[in-house]
């Protein structure tokens, strides 16, 4: 059977995840405010059964294939669809942005969702989703 990685949430409001252990984070789209204050970033995770915003996620490896187009109906009829864009492209497009960007980041590591300039001379925004390393203390 394939396997398949996806960004959970680990529940620690110190570290600004708000949203319940285990529930499946999608990257929200980028002209969305939070629902609840995230410091210093415009940036954020979604919770896809409940909205809640974190800063944070935690790549899993589950034992099946996702089926994109199955997660956009869960997220259309979710709390979670204007944090997601709220079209179906647009959920889409946020779905396939997280899913493609864990593909190779181990289980069990944090991730984060920023913004990074195209180029040195091309200005556009461009959203990743990648590991992040948590200092001491």
């Amino acid at each position: 059977m394939a396997k398949c990685h996806v960004v959970v949430a680990k529940y620690d409001e110190r570290r600004q995840c708000f949203v319940d252990d285990g529930e499946w984070l999608i990257a929200a789209s980028p002209q969305v405010k939070p629902s609840i204050k995230v410091r210093g970033t415009d940036h954020f995770f979604v919770g896809l059964e409940t909205g809640r915003p974190s800063l944070y996620g935690w790549v899993e490896e589950v034992e099946a294939e996702v089926d994109v187009n199955a997660l956009v109906e869960r997220a259309l009829n979710s709390p979670a669809k204007d944090s997601l864009g709220g079209s179906a492209e647009a959920v889409h497009d946020q779905i396939t942005l997280t899913l493609k960007s864990v593909k190779q980041v181990s289980p069990g590591k944090p991730v984060v969702s920023d913004f990074t300039r195209k180029s040195f001379k091309d200005h556009t925004m461009i959203q990743k989703v990648h590991r992040v390393f948590f200092g001491k203390g």
